[in-house]
């Protein structure tokens, strides 16, 4: 059974827990509770799981941009029949020679009895009627009768017609019912002007009368005769035309004055009957069936359906005719019969034709949609009596098609109620009427169809129903919340109803007042303009686009909306959209007060609407000068400056891009330079987000100032490089790019009034800075930011090109200098500069040679070689200007992609039926078992030797870093430079093999699993300071890089230094990074910003690091020196240091919190571990260790690893490794070099426990292979994973 209407808009879930990954509720109406499938407290958040990480382009990772072009729904070449001919040959009394009719015969004509009257008042009877009838269909047109006309009264009236109408469409209606049936050779008959004879006239001389456009109608016997013959003339002189046409253009002076040329194949063509047969001659029908059914198609078909159904026997042809009510009357008998027979032909013609066809014949002419959908019922009737009327273009069999039994059903209830209505006319007792259930029960299967199928190659047959059911207030509100259910599909559901005609609904919809369509119409508002927007005059018109100021305004409570935020949102989308390149609607809104509703919105709760606000007000100012002038005035840079600040990155690209529509297009006087000063210096802070696609927005934020003021950033890249070649990079340079930008833009931002050096120094900062991002990690942001680099350089290459130096090496030497010079500024000591994604041919004799990454995984670096082609496509974009070759739209096309995503929709994650949902429940389900088992301390084994149980063969360098995925039989690798390879270990086979990007002399110092319990990331960190992350990495060559930030700045490089050394902790969202720098920056998973900066207080570097795992508030970090410190990241940062240990001799190699008896009381404890072996337990609580073990005397070790449940660690050195308990009970060794022959392995480099089994994977720094050892109680000396 379908759900039963509840008459409250649907919930639409554009709100801040959709933003935030959070999953949106259930497409329930307002007035229910949703049902709703939570994961229980064990299923942690995933993070970097947003839309920004999963889809940064337009059209990527999904198909909904690719479906998203809209087929042409326009009608371009609007007809309207303005003329109609009614040509009438019935020579009333008189059979045609050629016809033997029955007796009894029909005999009506338009519904009247032609030997009811004399001959000639019998036939103006009969034109008048039928001009009536076609009044009601087209009552604007100008008709002609022509009554048994001759054949010079037919071509002057058919050529007056052609002469009046011009190029619109005429009419030409013929009944041959009086004369002979028309020829195969197309010759229909008129008379002479004495009425003695038949005289025959060729189609083809019609052709030439009338012309193109034109409608024919032909009631008469073997009426296809005409029809074939007219096609076989049509394509006839379409062809000479062609030919002509050729032929004038290879002209010298073709003419260009003549009219354009409609071709005769646009003519629709109706006939009664095919070549061969002969009209019905039932006298139950009138004589022109055919017409009746084209012109009074209630009254035809209600007396078919009498005859039809043995129950109605009392209902009279008569009683038929006086059905109470109006055609138009929606709410009387006949009104509501007429209205559901036009939803019923519109779904038949719907479902049956092409939907080019179909939009041609029911959405283009009034007149020939009314002919067509009668003509449907013609087939109907007229195939009964073995008649098949045809048509051109040809349409399929409709007959039998299943929406003639709804029309039917309707047809029986109404007529059944006939004899009582027409009783009450006659002072007979009141009766009410019984209104017709049918729209309610197509809407109820439209429903049902919504509930289950959802599918484009299944679509609904309602739609034109639901059209149809628009124009009721009584269904309106039930219609609008299906239409919404619908068009949230996907866009080829928005594609189908544009197609049917759903347009000119909506917008009419716009002035109504009803506050319980406001939701609902703003919803299919956005749902249209994200797939096509091509809307904005039809906005424009009766001021349409002020409905959505007017929301956006008002602060009074929506009545049903349970998200008003996510409503306003739309609605500054869908003005957004309205002022895309269209400065007329620009102007409109900002006379509309937009621009004051958007400002009032910047500060709501949800993100998504702040960051609409942005976009919207962007677009208001974006090449507009009025709009810029405006907000100038109103000192509006400065709230777009704070939104800088927002916590969601997705808001802060936001506020770039409205900010970089705002700079540029407006005379330089001294308050317009003073302004944009302050905005690149508030943007230029922005250098330093975590977020890709803020990086991005600042780059082609940036670039528009290098745009405005192009010769002075020429100037200062030119004295760059004369500066570049009196003194070369070093290593040494103590400058980096973010921290000098940061600083110079705090200082600026206390000038009242900028002078020329101040504005020079900001626009050096801003080169340094684009610099700094042609070298960024993530290749989007340095594919950008290199096009900036190439424009400007093609500018000092012109500048600075001697005659005697090739313009290409001039070229080379200049960019590739540049962009070296500020990566080594921005990361001191560094071998080799970053070479993300920038295509910069190397000078004479350097190597900027990038490794490639496999596997499809983008370096955003150069390949080596440069394109031949490089320095030409760089003058190129000199000449084209700078804006022109960056695509500054990429981020609002991204944003709009959101609205075309399912709002009202149950995602998969919480859709009990979804493979999503089963598997993320079975994956909690086995996680919670893994986790929650407890590990107990294996038996002692004394001095046995651990057995290998898994041996995984790395090729290339040595292994370096391993980490064991916590659920998954996954492991990671990485070779101490850039490579990283994924293991499936239980199969012993190699998943993935991709290139890290990090340049060339630095290597990976820190990698792990992240999100573990169910969208798994691999994490890799650098030691030129750069995090990155991956996801699909089980998935065979389709690895991506989904982020990438510099995650320590300050980060020095040295030989053999700790890197970056990081910690990431799951139930918080935050990575921990330090190392060989004297800060610990925490970076927010969700925010994608540096929430915390805590100095360190050591000289020595930082070489390993750990949180507790609760909260994330405890850190514990080792030190180069032997120190072990404990923060506390609630305090703040000068006093964070809250415990600090000086015991280990030497470099702390690992450092855990466990929850164990390890510390006194039993209470948790840290573990940390020193390269000479001396392993320490701390308490907390107290100023000294609880616990000392000395693993190796007189030896030491090379790595160290604890266990984080077990009460076990591990230790390695070039003798192999030793696994013990916290009672310093040996559990087992390996030994490499047992045996006169064996093999020597050298030290091991790295151990690993997994994280909740018995198992420990290690390397050797000579071993080409991963071995991994696991211990069970019952068999000590095996192995079980």
């Amino acid at each position: 059974m379908p759900a039963p209407f509840n008459p409250s808009p649907p919930r639409m879930v554009l709100s801040r827990n959709h933003r935030e990954g959070r999953q949106p509720h259930s497409p329930t109406d307002a007035g229910s509770s949703p049902q709703r499938f939570f994961l229980d407290e064990f299923q942690p958040p995933n993070f970097y799981a947003e839309r920004r990480h999963l889809r940064t382009k337009r059209g990527s990772d999904g198909d909904a941009t690719k479906e998203s072009s809209a087929p042409d729904w326009r009608m371009r070449e609007r007809l309207k029949t303005v003329s109609v001919v009614l040509v009438l040959c019935l020579n009333i009394g008189v059979d045609p020679p050629d016809l033997v009719k029955t007796n009894p015969s029909a005999k009506l004509e338009c519904w009247v009895d032609p030997f009811s009257l004399p001959a000639g008042k019998a036939l103006e009877t009969i034109g008048r009627s039928l001009q009536n009838q076609y009044e009601v269909l087209q009552p604007r047109a100008r008709y002609r009768l022509s009554l048994d006309p001759s054949v010079e009264e037919t071509k002057k009236l058919c050529c007056s017609l052609r002469r009046n109408a011009k190029e619109e469409r005429i009419l030409f209606h013929y009944n041959g019912h009086g004369v002979p049936k028309p020829t195969p050779g197309g010759e229909l008959w008129v008379f002479n002007k004495t009425y003695t004879q038949y005289i025959p006239i060729s189609i083809y001389d019609v052709q030439t009368w009338i012309g193109s456009p034109c409608v024919y109608v032909y009631d008469c016997s073997n009426a296809g005769n005409i029809l074939h013959a007219f096609n076989r003339f049509a394509a006839q002189r379409d062809a000479e035309t062609a030919t002509e046409a050729r032929a004038s253009t290879q002209k010298d002076h073709p003419d260009h004055d003549k009219e354009p040329h409609i071709p005769m194949e646009a003519c629709i063509q109706l006939a009664a009957c095919q070549a061969n047969e002969v009209l019905p001659m039932n006298p139950d029908l009138p004589a022109d069936v055919f017409t009746s059914c084209l012109t009074t198609p209630l009254e035809i078909a209600l007396r078919w359906a009498v005859t039809q159904n043995p129950l109605l026997s009392s209902i009279s042809p008569e009683m038929i005719m006086k059905i109470p009510g109006r055609l138009n009357d929606r709410r009387t008998p006949l009104g509501e019969l007429n209205w559901i027979f036009t939803a019923i032909t519109d779904t038949i013609a719907w479902t049956s034709l092409p939907h080019d066809l179909f939009k041609r014949l029911y959405r283009q002419d009034l007149m020939v949609a009314a002919l067509f959908r009668n003509f449907l019922l013609s087939e109907r009737i007229m195939r009964y009596y073995g008649c098949t009327p045809v048509s051109s273009p040809a349409l399929p069999a409709t007959y039998q098609h299943p929406m003639w039994q709804s029309w039917d059903l309707a047809a029986d209830f109404c007529v059944a109620q006939l004899p009582a209505l027409l009783a009450e006319e006659g002072d007979g007792p009141p009766v009410e009427y019984q209104h017709s259930t049918f729209f309610a029960e197509q809407l109820t299967a439209f429903d049902v169809w919504l509930s289950k199928s959802l599918t484009a190659e299944n679509p609904p047959e309602q739609l034109p129903i639901v059209l149809q059911v628009l124009l009721s207030q009584i269904h309106r509100l039930r219609a609008m919340m299906l239409l919404s259910r619908f068009l949230d599909i996907g866009p080829w559901a928005v594609n189908l109803a544009l197609l049917v005609g759903i347009f000119p609904y909506v917008l009419k919809l716009l002035q109504s007042p009803a506050p319980e369509l406001k939701p609902l119409l703003v919803f299919v508002w956005t749902k249209i303009l994200v797939v096509d927007r091509s809307c904005q005059t039809d906005l424009l018109k009766d001021n349409g686009f002020m409905y959505f100021i007017k929301i956006l305004a008002s602060h009074s409570a929506l009545p049903m909306v349970p998200n008003p935020s996510g409503l306003r949102a739309m609605c500054a989308f869908i003005l957004s959209v309205f002022c895309e390149n269209f400065p007329i609607g620009q102007s409109a809104c900002l006379k509309g007060e937009l621009v004051p509703a958007l400002i009032d919105h910047l500060a709501d709760e949800d993100p998504l609407l702040r960051q609409w606000s942005c976009i919207a007000l962007g677009r208001v100012w974006d090449g507009f000068p009025d709009g810029k002038w405006a907000a100038v005035e109103q000192k509006l840079h400065e709230k777009m400056c704070r939104m800088l600040r927002d916590p969601v990155p997705d808001v802060r690209a936001a506020a770039l891009y409205a900010l970089r529509c705002l700079t540029g297009d407006l005379p330089r006087t001294d308050h317009v330079i003073t302004l944009e000063v302050h905005v690149a210096n508030a943007i230029l802070s922005m250098i330093t987000d975590a977020s890709p696609l803020v990086r991005r927005e600042l780059v082609r934020a940036l670039a528009k100032f290098v745009h405005e003021y192009t010769d002075n950033f020429v100037a200062i890249a030119t004295e760059m490089a004369q500066e570049q070649s009196r003194n070369p990079p070093t290593s040494s340079d103590d400058a980096h790019i973010p921290g000098s930008v940061t600083g110079a833009s705090d200082r600026l931002n206390n000038l009242p009034l900028i002078d020329a050096a101040s504005q020079t120094s900001t626009q050096s900062y801003i080169w340094k800075a684009i610099l700094a991002l042609s070298v960024d990690s993530f290749s989007d942001v340095a594919d950008v930011a290199t096009i900036v680099v190439d424009y400007v350089m093609a500018h000092v290459v012109t500048k600075l090109h001697p005659p005697s130096v090739p313009q290409k090496t001039v070229y080379a030497d200049l960019a590739g200098s540049a962009v070296e010079r500020i990566s080594l500024q921005s990361n001191a000591g560094e071998a080799k500069p970053r070479q993300v994604s920038v295509e910069l041919p190397a000078p004479v004799g350097a190597s900027t040679k990038r490794e490639s990454a496999p596997n499809g995984v983008s370096n955003g670096g150069s390949s080596g070689a440069p394109s031949p082609d490089l320095v030409n496509d760089a003058a190129g974009r000199k000449k084209k200007g700078l804006m022109a070759n960056i695509d500054t739209e990429v981020f609002f096309e991204w944003s709009c992609t959101f609205f075309a995503e399912p709002q009202m929709q149950t995602p998969d994650a919480d859709d009990p039926g979804s493979v999503r949902f089963i598997e993320r429940q079975w994956r909690r389900g086995r996680n919670k078992e893994l986790s929650s088992h407890t590990l107990s301390t294996p038996r002692y084994l004394g001095t046995e030797t651990l057995q290998e149980h898994v041996r995984l063969t790395f090729q290339g360098a040595i292994a370096s870093k391993i980490a064991f995925h916590s659920f998954e039989n996954h492991l990671a690798t990485s070779d101490g430079h850039h490579e990283i390879r994924i293991y499936d270990y239980a199969e012993e086979t190699q998943m993935q093999c991709f290139d890290n990007g990090n340049p060339a002399g630095s290597r990976v110092t820190y990698l792990r699993f992240v999100n573990e319990n169910d969208l798994t990331l691999v994490a890799a960190g650098s030691d030129d300071g750069v995090m990155q992350l991956y996801n699909k990495h089980d998935d065979q060559g389709h690895i991506k890089r989904i982020s990438a930030w510099r995650a320590l700045p300050e980060l020095n490089v040295t030989q053999g230094g700790a890197g970056m050394v990081a910690d990431w902790h799951q139930a918080s969202g935050l990575f921990l990074c330090a190392g060989d720098a004297k800060l610990i920056r925490v970076w927010d998973a969700n925010k994608e910003i540096c929430v915390q900066t805590l100095p360190t207080k050591n000289l020595k570097s930082v070489t390993c690091m750990t949180t507790d795992r609760a909260e994330g508030n405890m850190l514990f970090a080792g030190f180069a020196d032997g120190t072990v410190q404990i923060y506390d990241r609630r305090e703040p940062p000068l006093t964070s240091v809250v415990r600090t240990y000086k015991e280990h001799p030497s470099r702390v190699l690992a450092i855990r919190q466990v929850d164990s008896s390890a510390g006194q009381d039993g209470s948790s404890a840290v573990i940390s571990g020193c390269g000479t072996g001396d392993i320490r337990v701390w308490d907390l609580r107290l100023h000294e260790s609880v616990r000392h073990m000395d693993m190796s005397p007189g030896r030491n070790i090379t790595a160290f690893d604890v266990h984080p449940v077990a009460p076990v660690f591990a230790c390695g050195n070039e003798s192999g490794i030793r696994i013990a308990d916290w009672n310093h009970n040996l559990l087992g060794t390996t030994r490499y070099s047992e045996g006169f022959l064996a093999q020597r392995m050298g030290s091991i480099n790295c151990v690993a426990f997994h994280p909740h089994r018995l198992a420990i994977a290690a390397t050797s720094s000579l071993s080409p292979w991963i071995s991994i050892y696991a211990l069970n109680n019952d068999h000590p000396h095996t192995l079980d994973i």
